[in-house]
């Protein structure tokens, strides 16, 4: 099994070109929109495996009297768009990924939208 900052490097290039992402949690300077990426497991041991769930979280705010639902609903597209069904490899990894569901989370922001994309990642060592 490869490093689990190698998996971040590979899934962040993927999605920096439709916003900036961050790991784990958002910078508190970031501004909207914004990316947030995390890999996550079923329990402690599953860490050891090359099996794991991704969670994309896709944040915006409105600025303006711009429709921040379908930017974020565009946001979402691009990421699924660039992620679902993957099979790519980068020098320690070829990646399996598809996605498993797409949901609104609700805020008490209204202006605020927030998307979270879950996907199963399997990664194969080239080596």
């Amino acid at each position: 099994m490869g490093s689990m900052v190698s998996k971040y490097d590979f899934i962040m290039n993927k999605l920096s070109d439709i916003a900036p992402v961050y790991i784990v949690q958002a910078s508190s300077t970031a501004k909207f929109p914004y990316i947030i990426v995390d890999f996550t497991t079923q329990n402690e041991l599953d860490c050891l495996k090359d099996e794991l769930f991704l969670d994309v979280d896709v944040w915006h705010k409105a600025t303006s009297k711009e429709d921040v639902f379908m930017k974020t609903e565009d946001l979402a597209d691009k990421v699924e768009s660039c992620l679902k069904y993957l099979r790519d490899s980068d020098s320690e990894h070829g990646y399996v990924i598809n996605q498993i569901n797409r949901i609104r989370v609700p805020d008490e922001d209204k202006t605020t939208q927030h998307r979270k994309l879950k996907f199963y990642v399997k990664a194969y060592n080239r080596h």
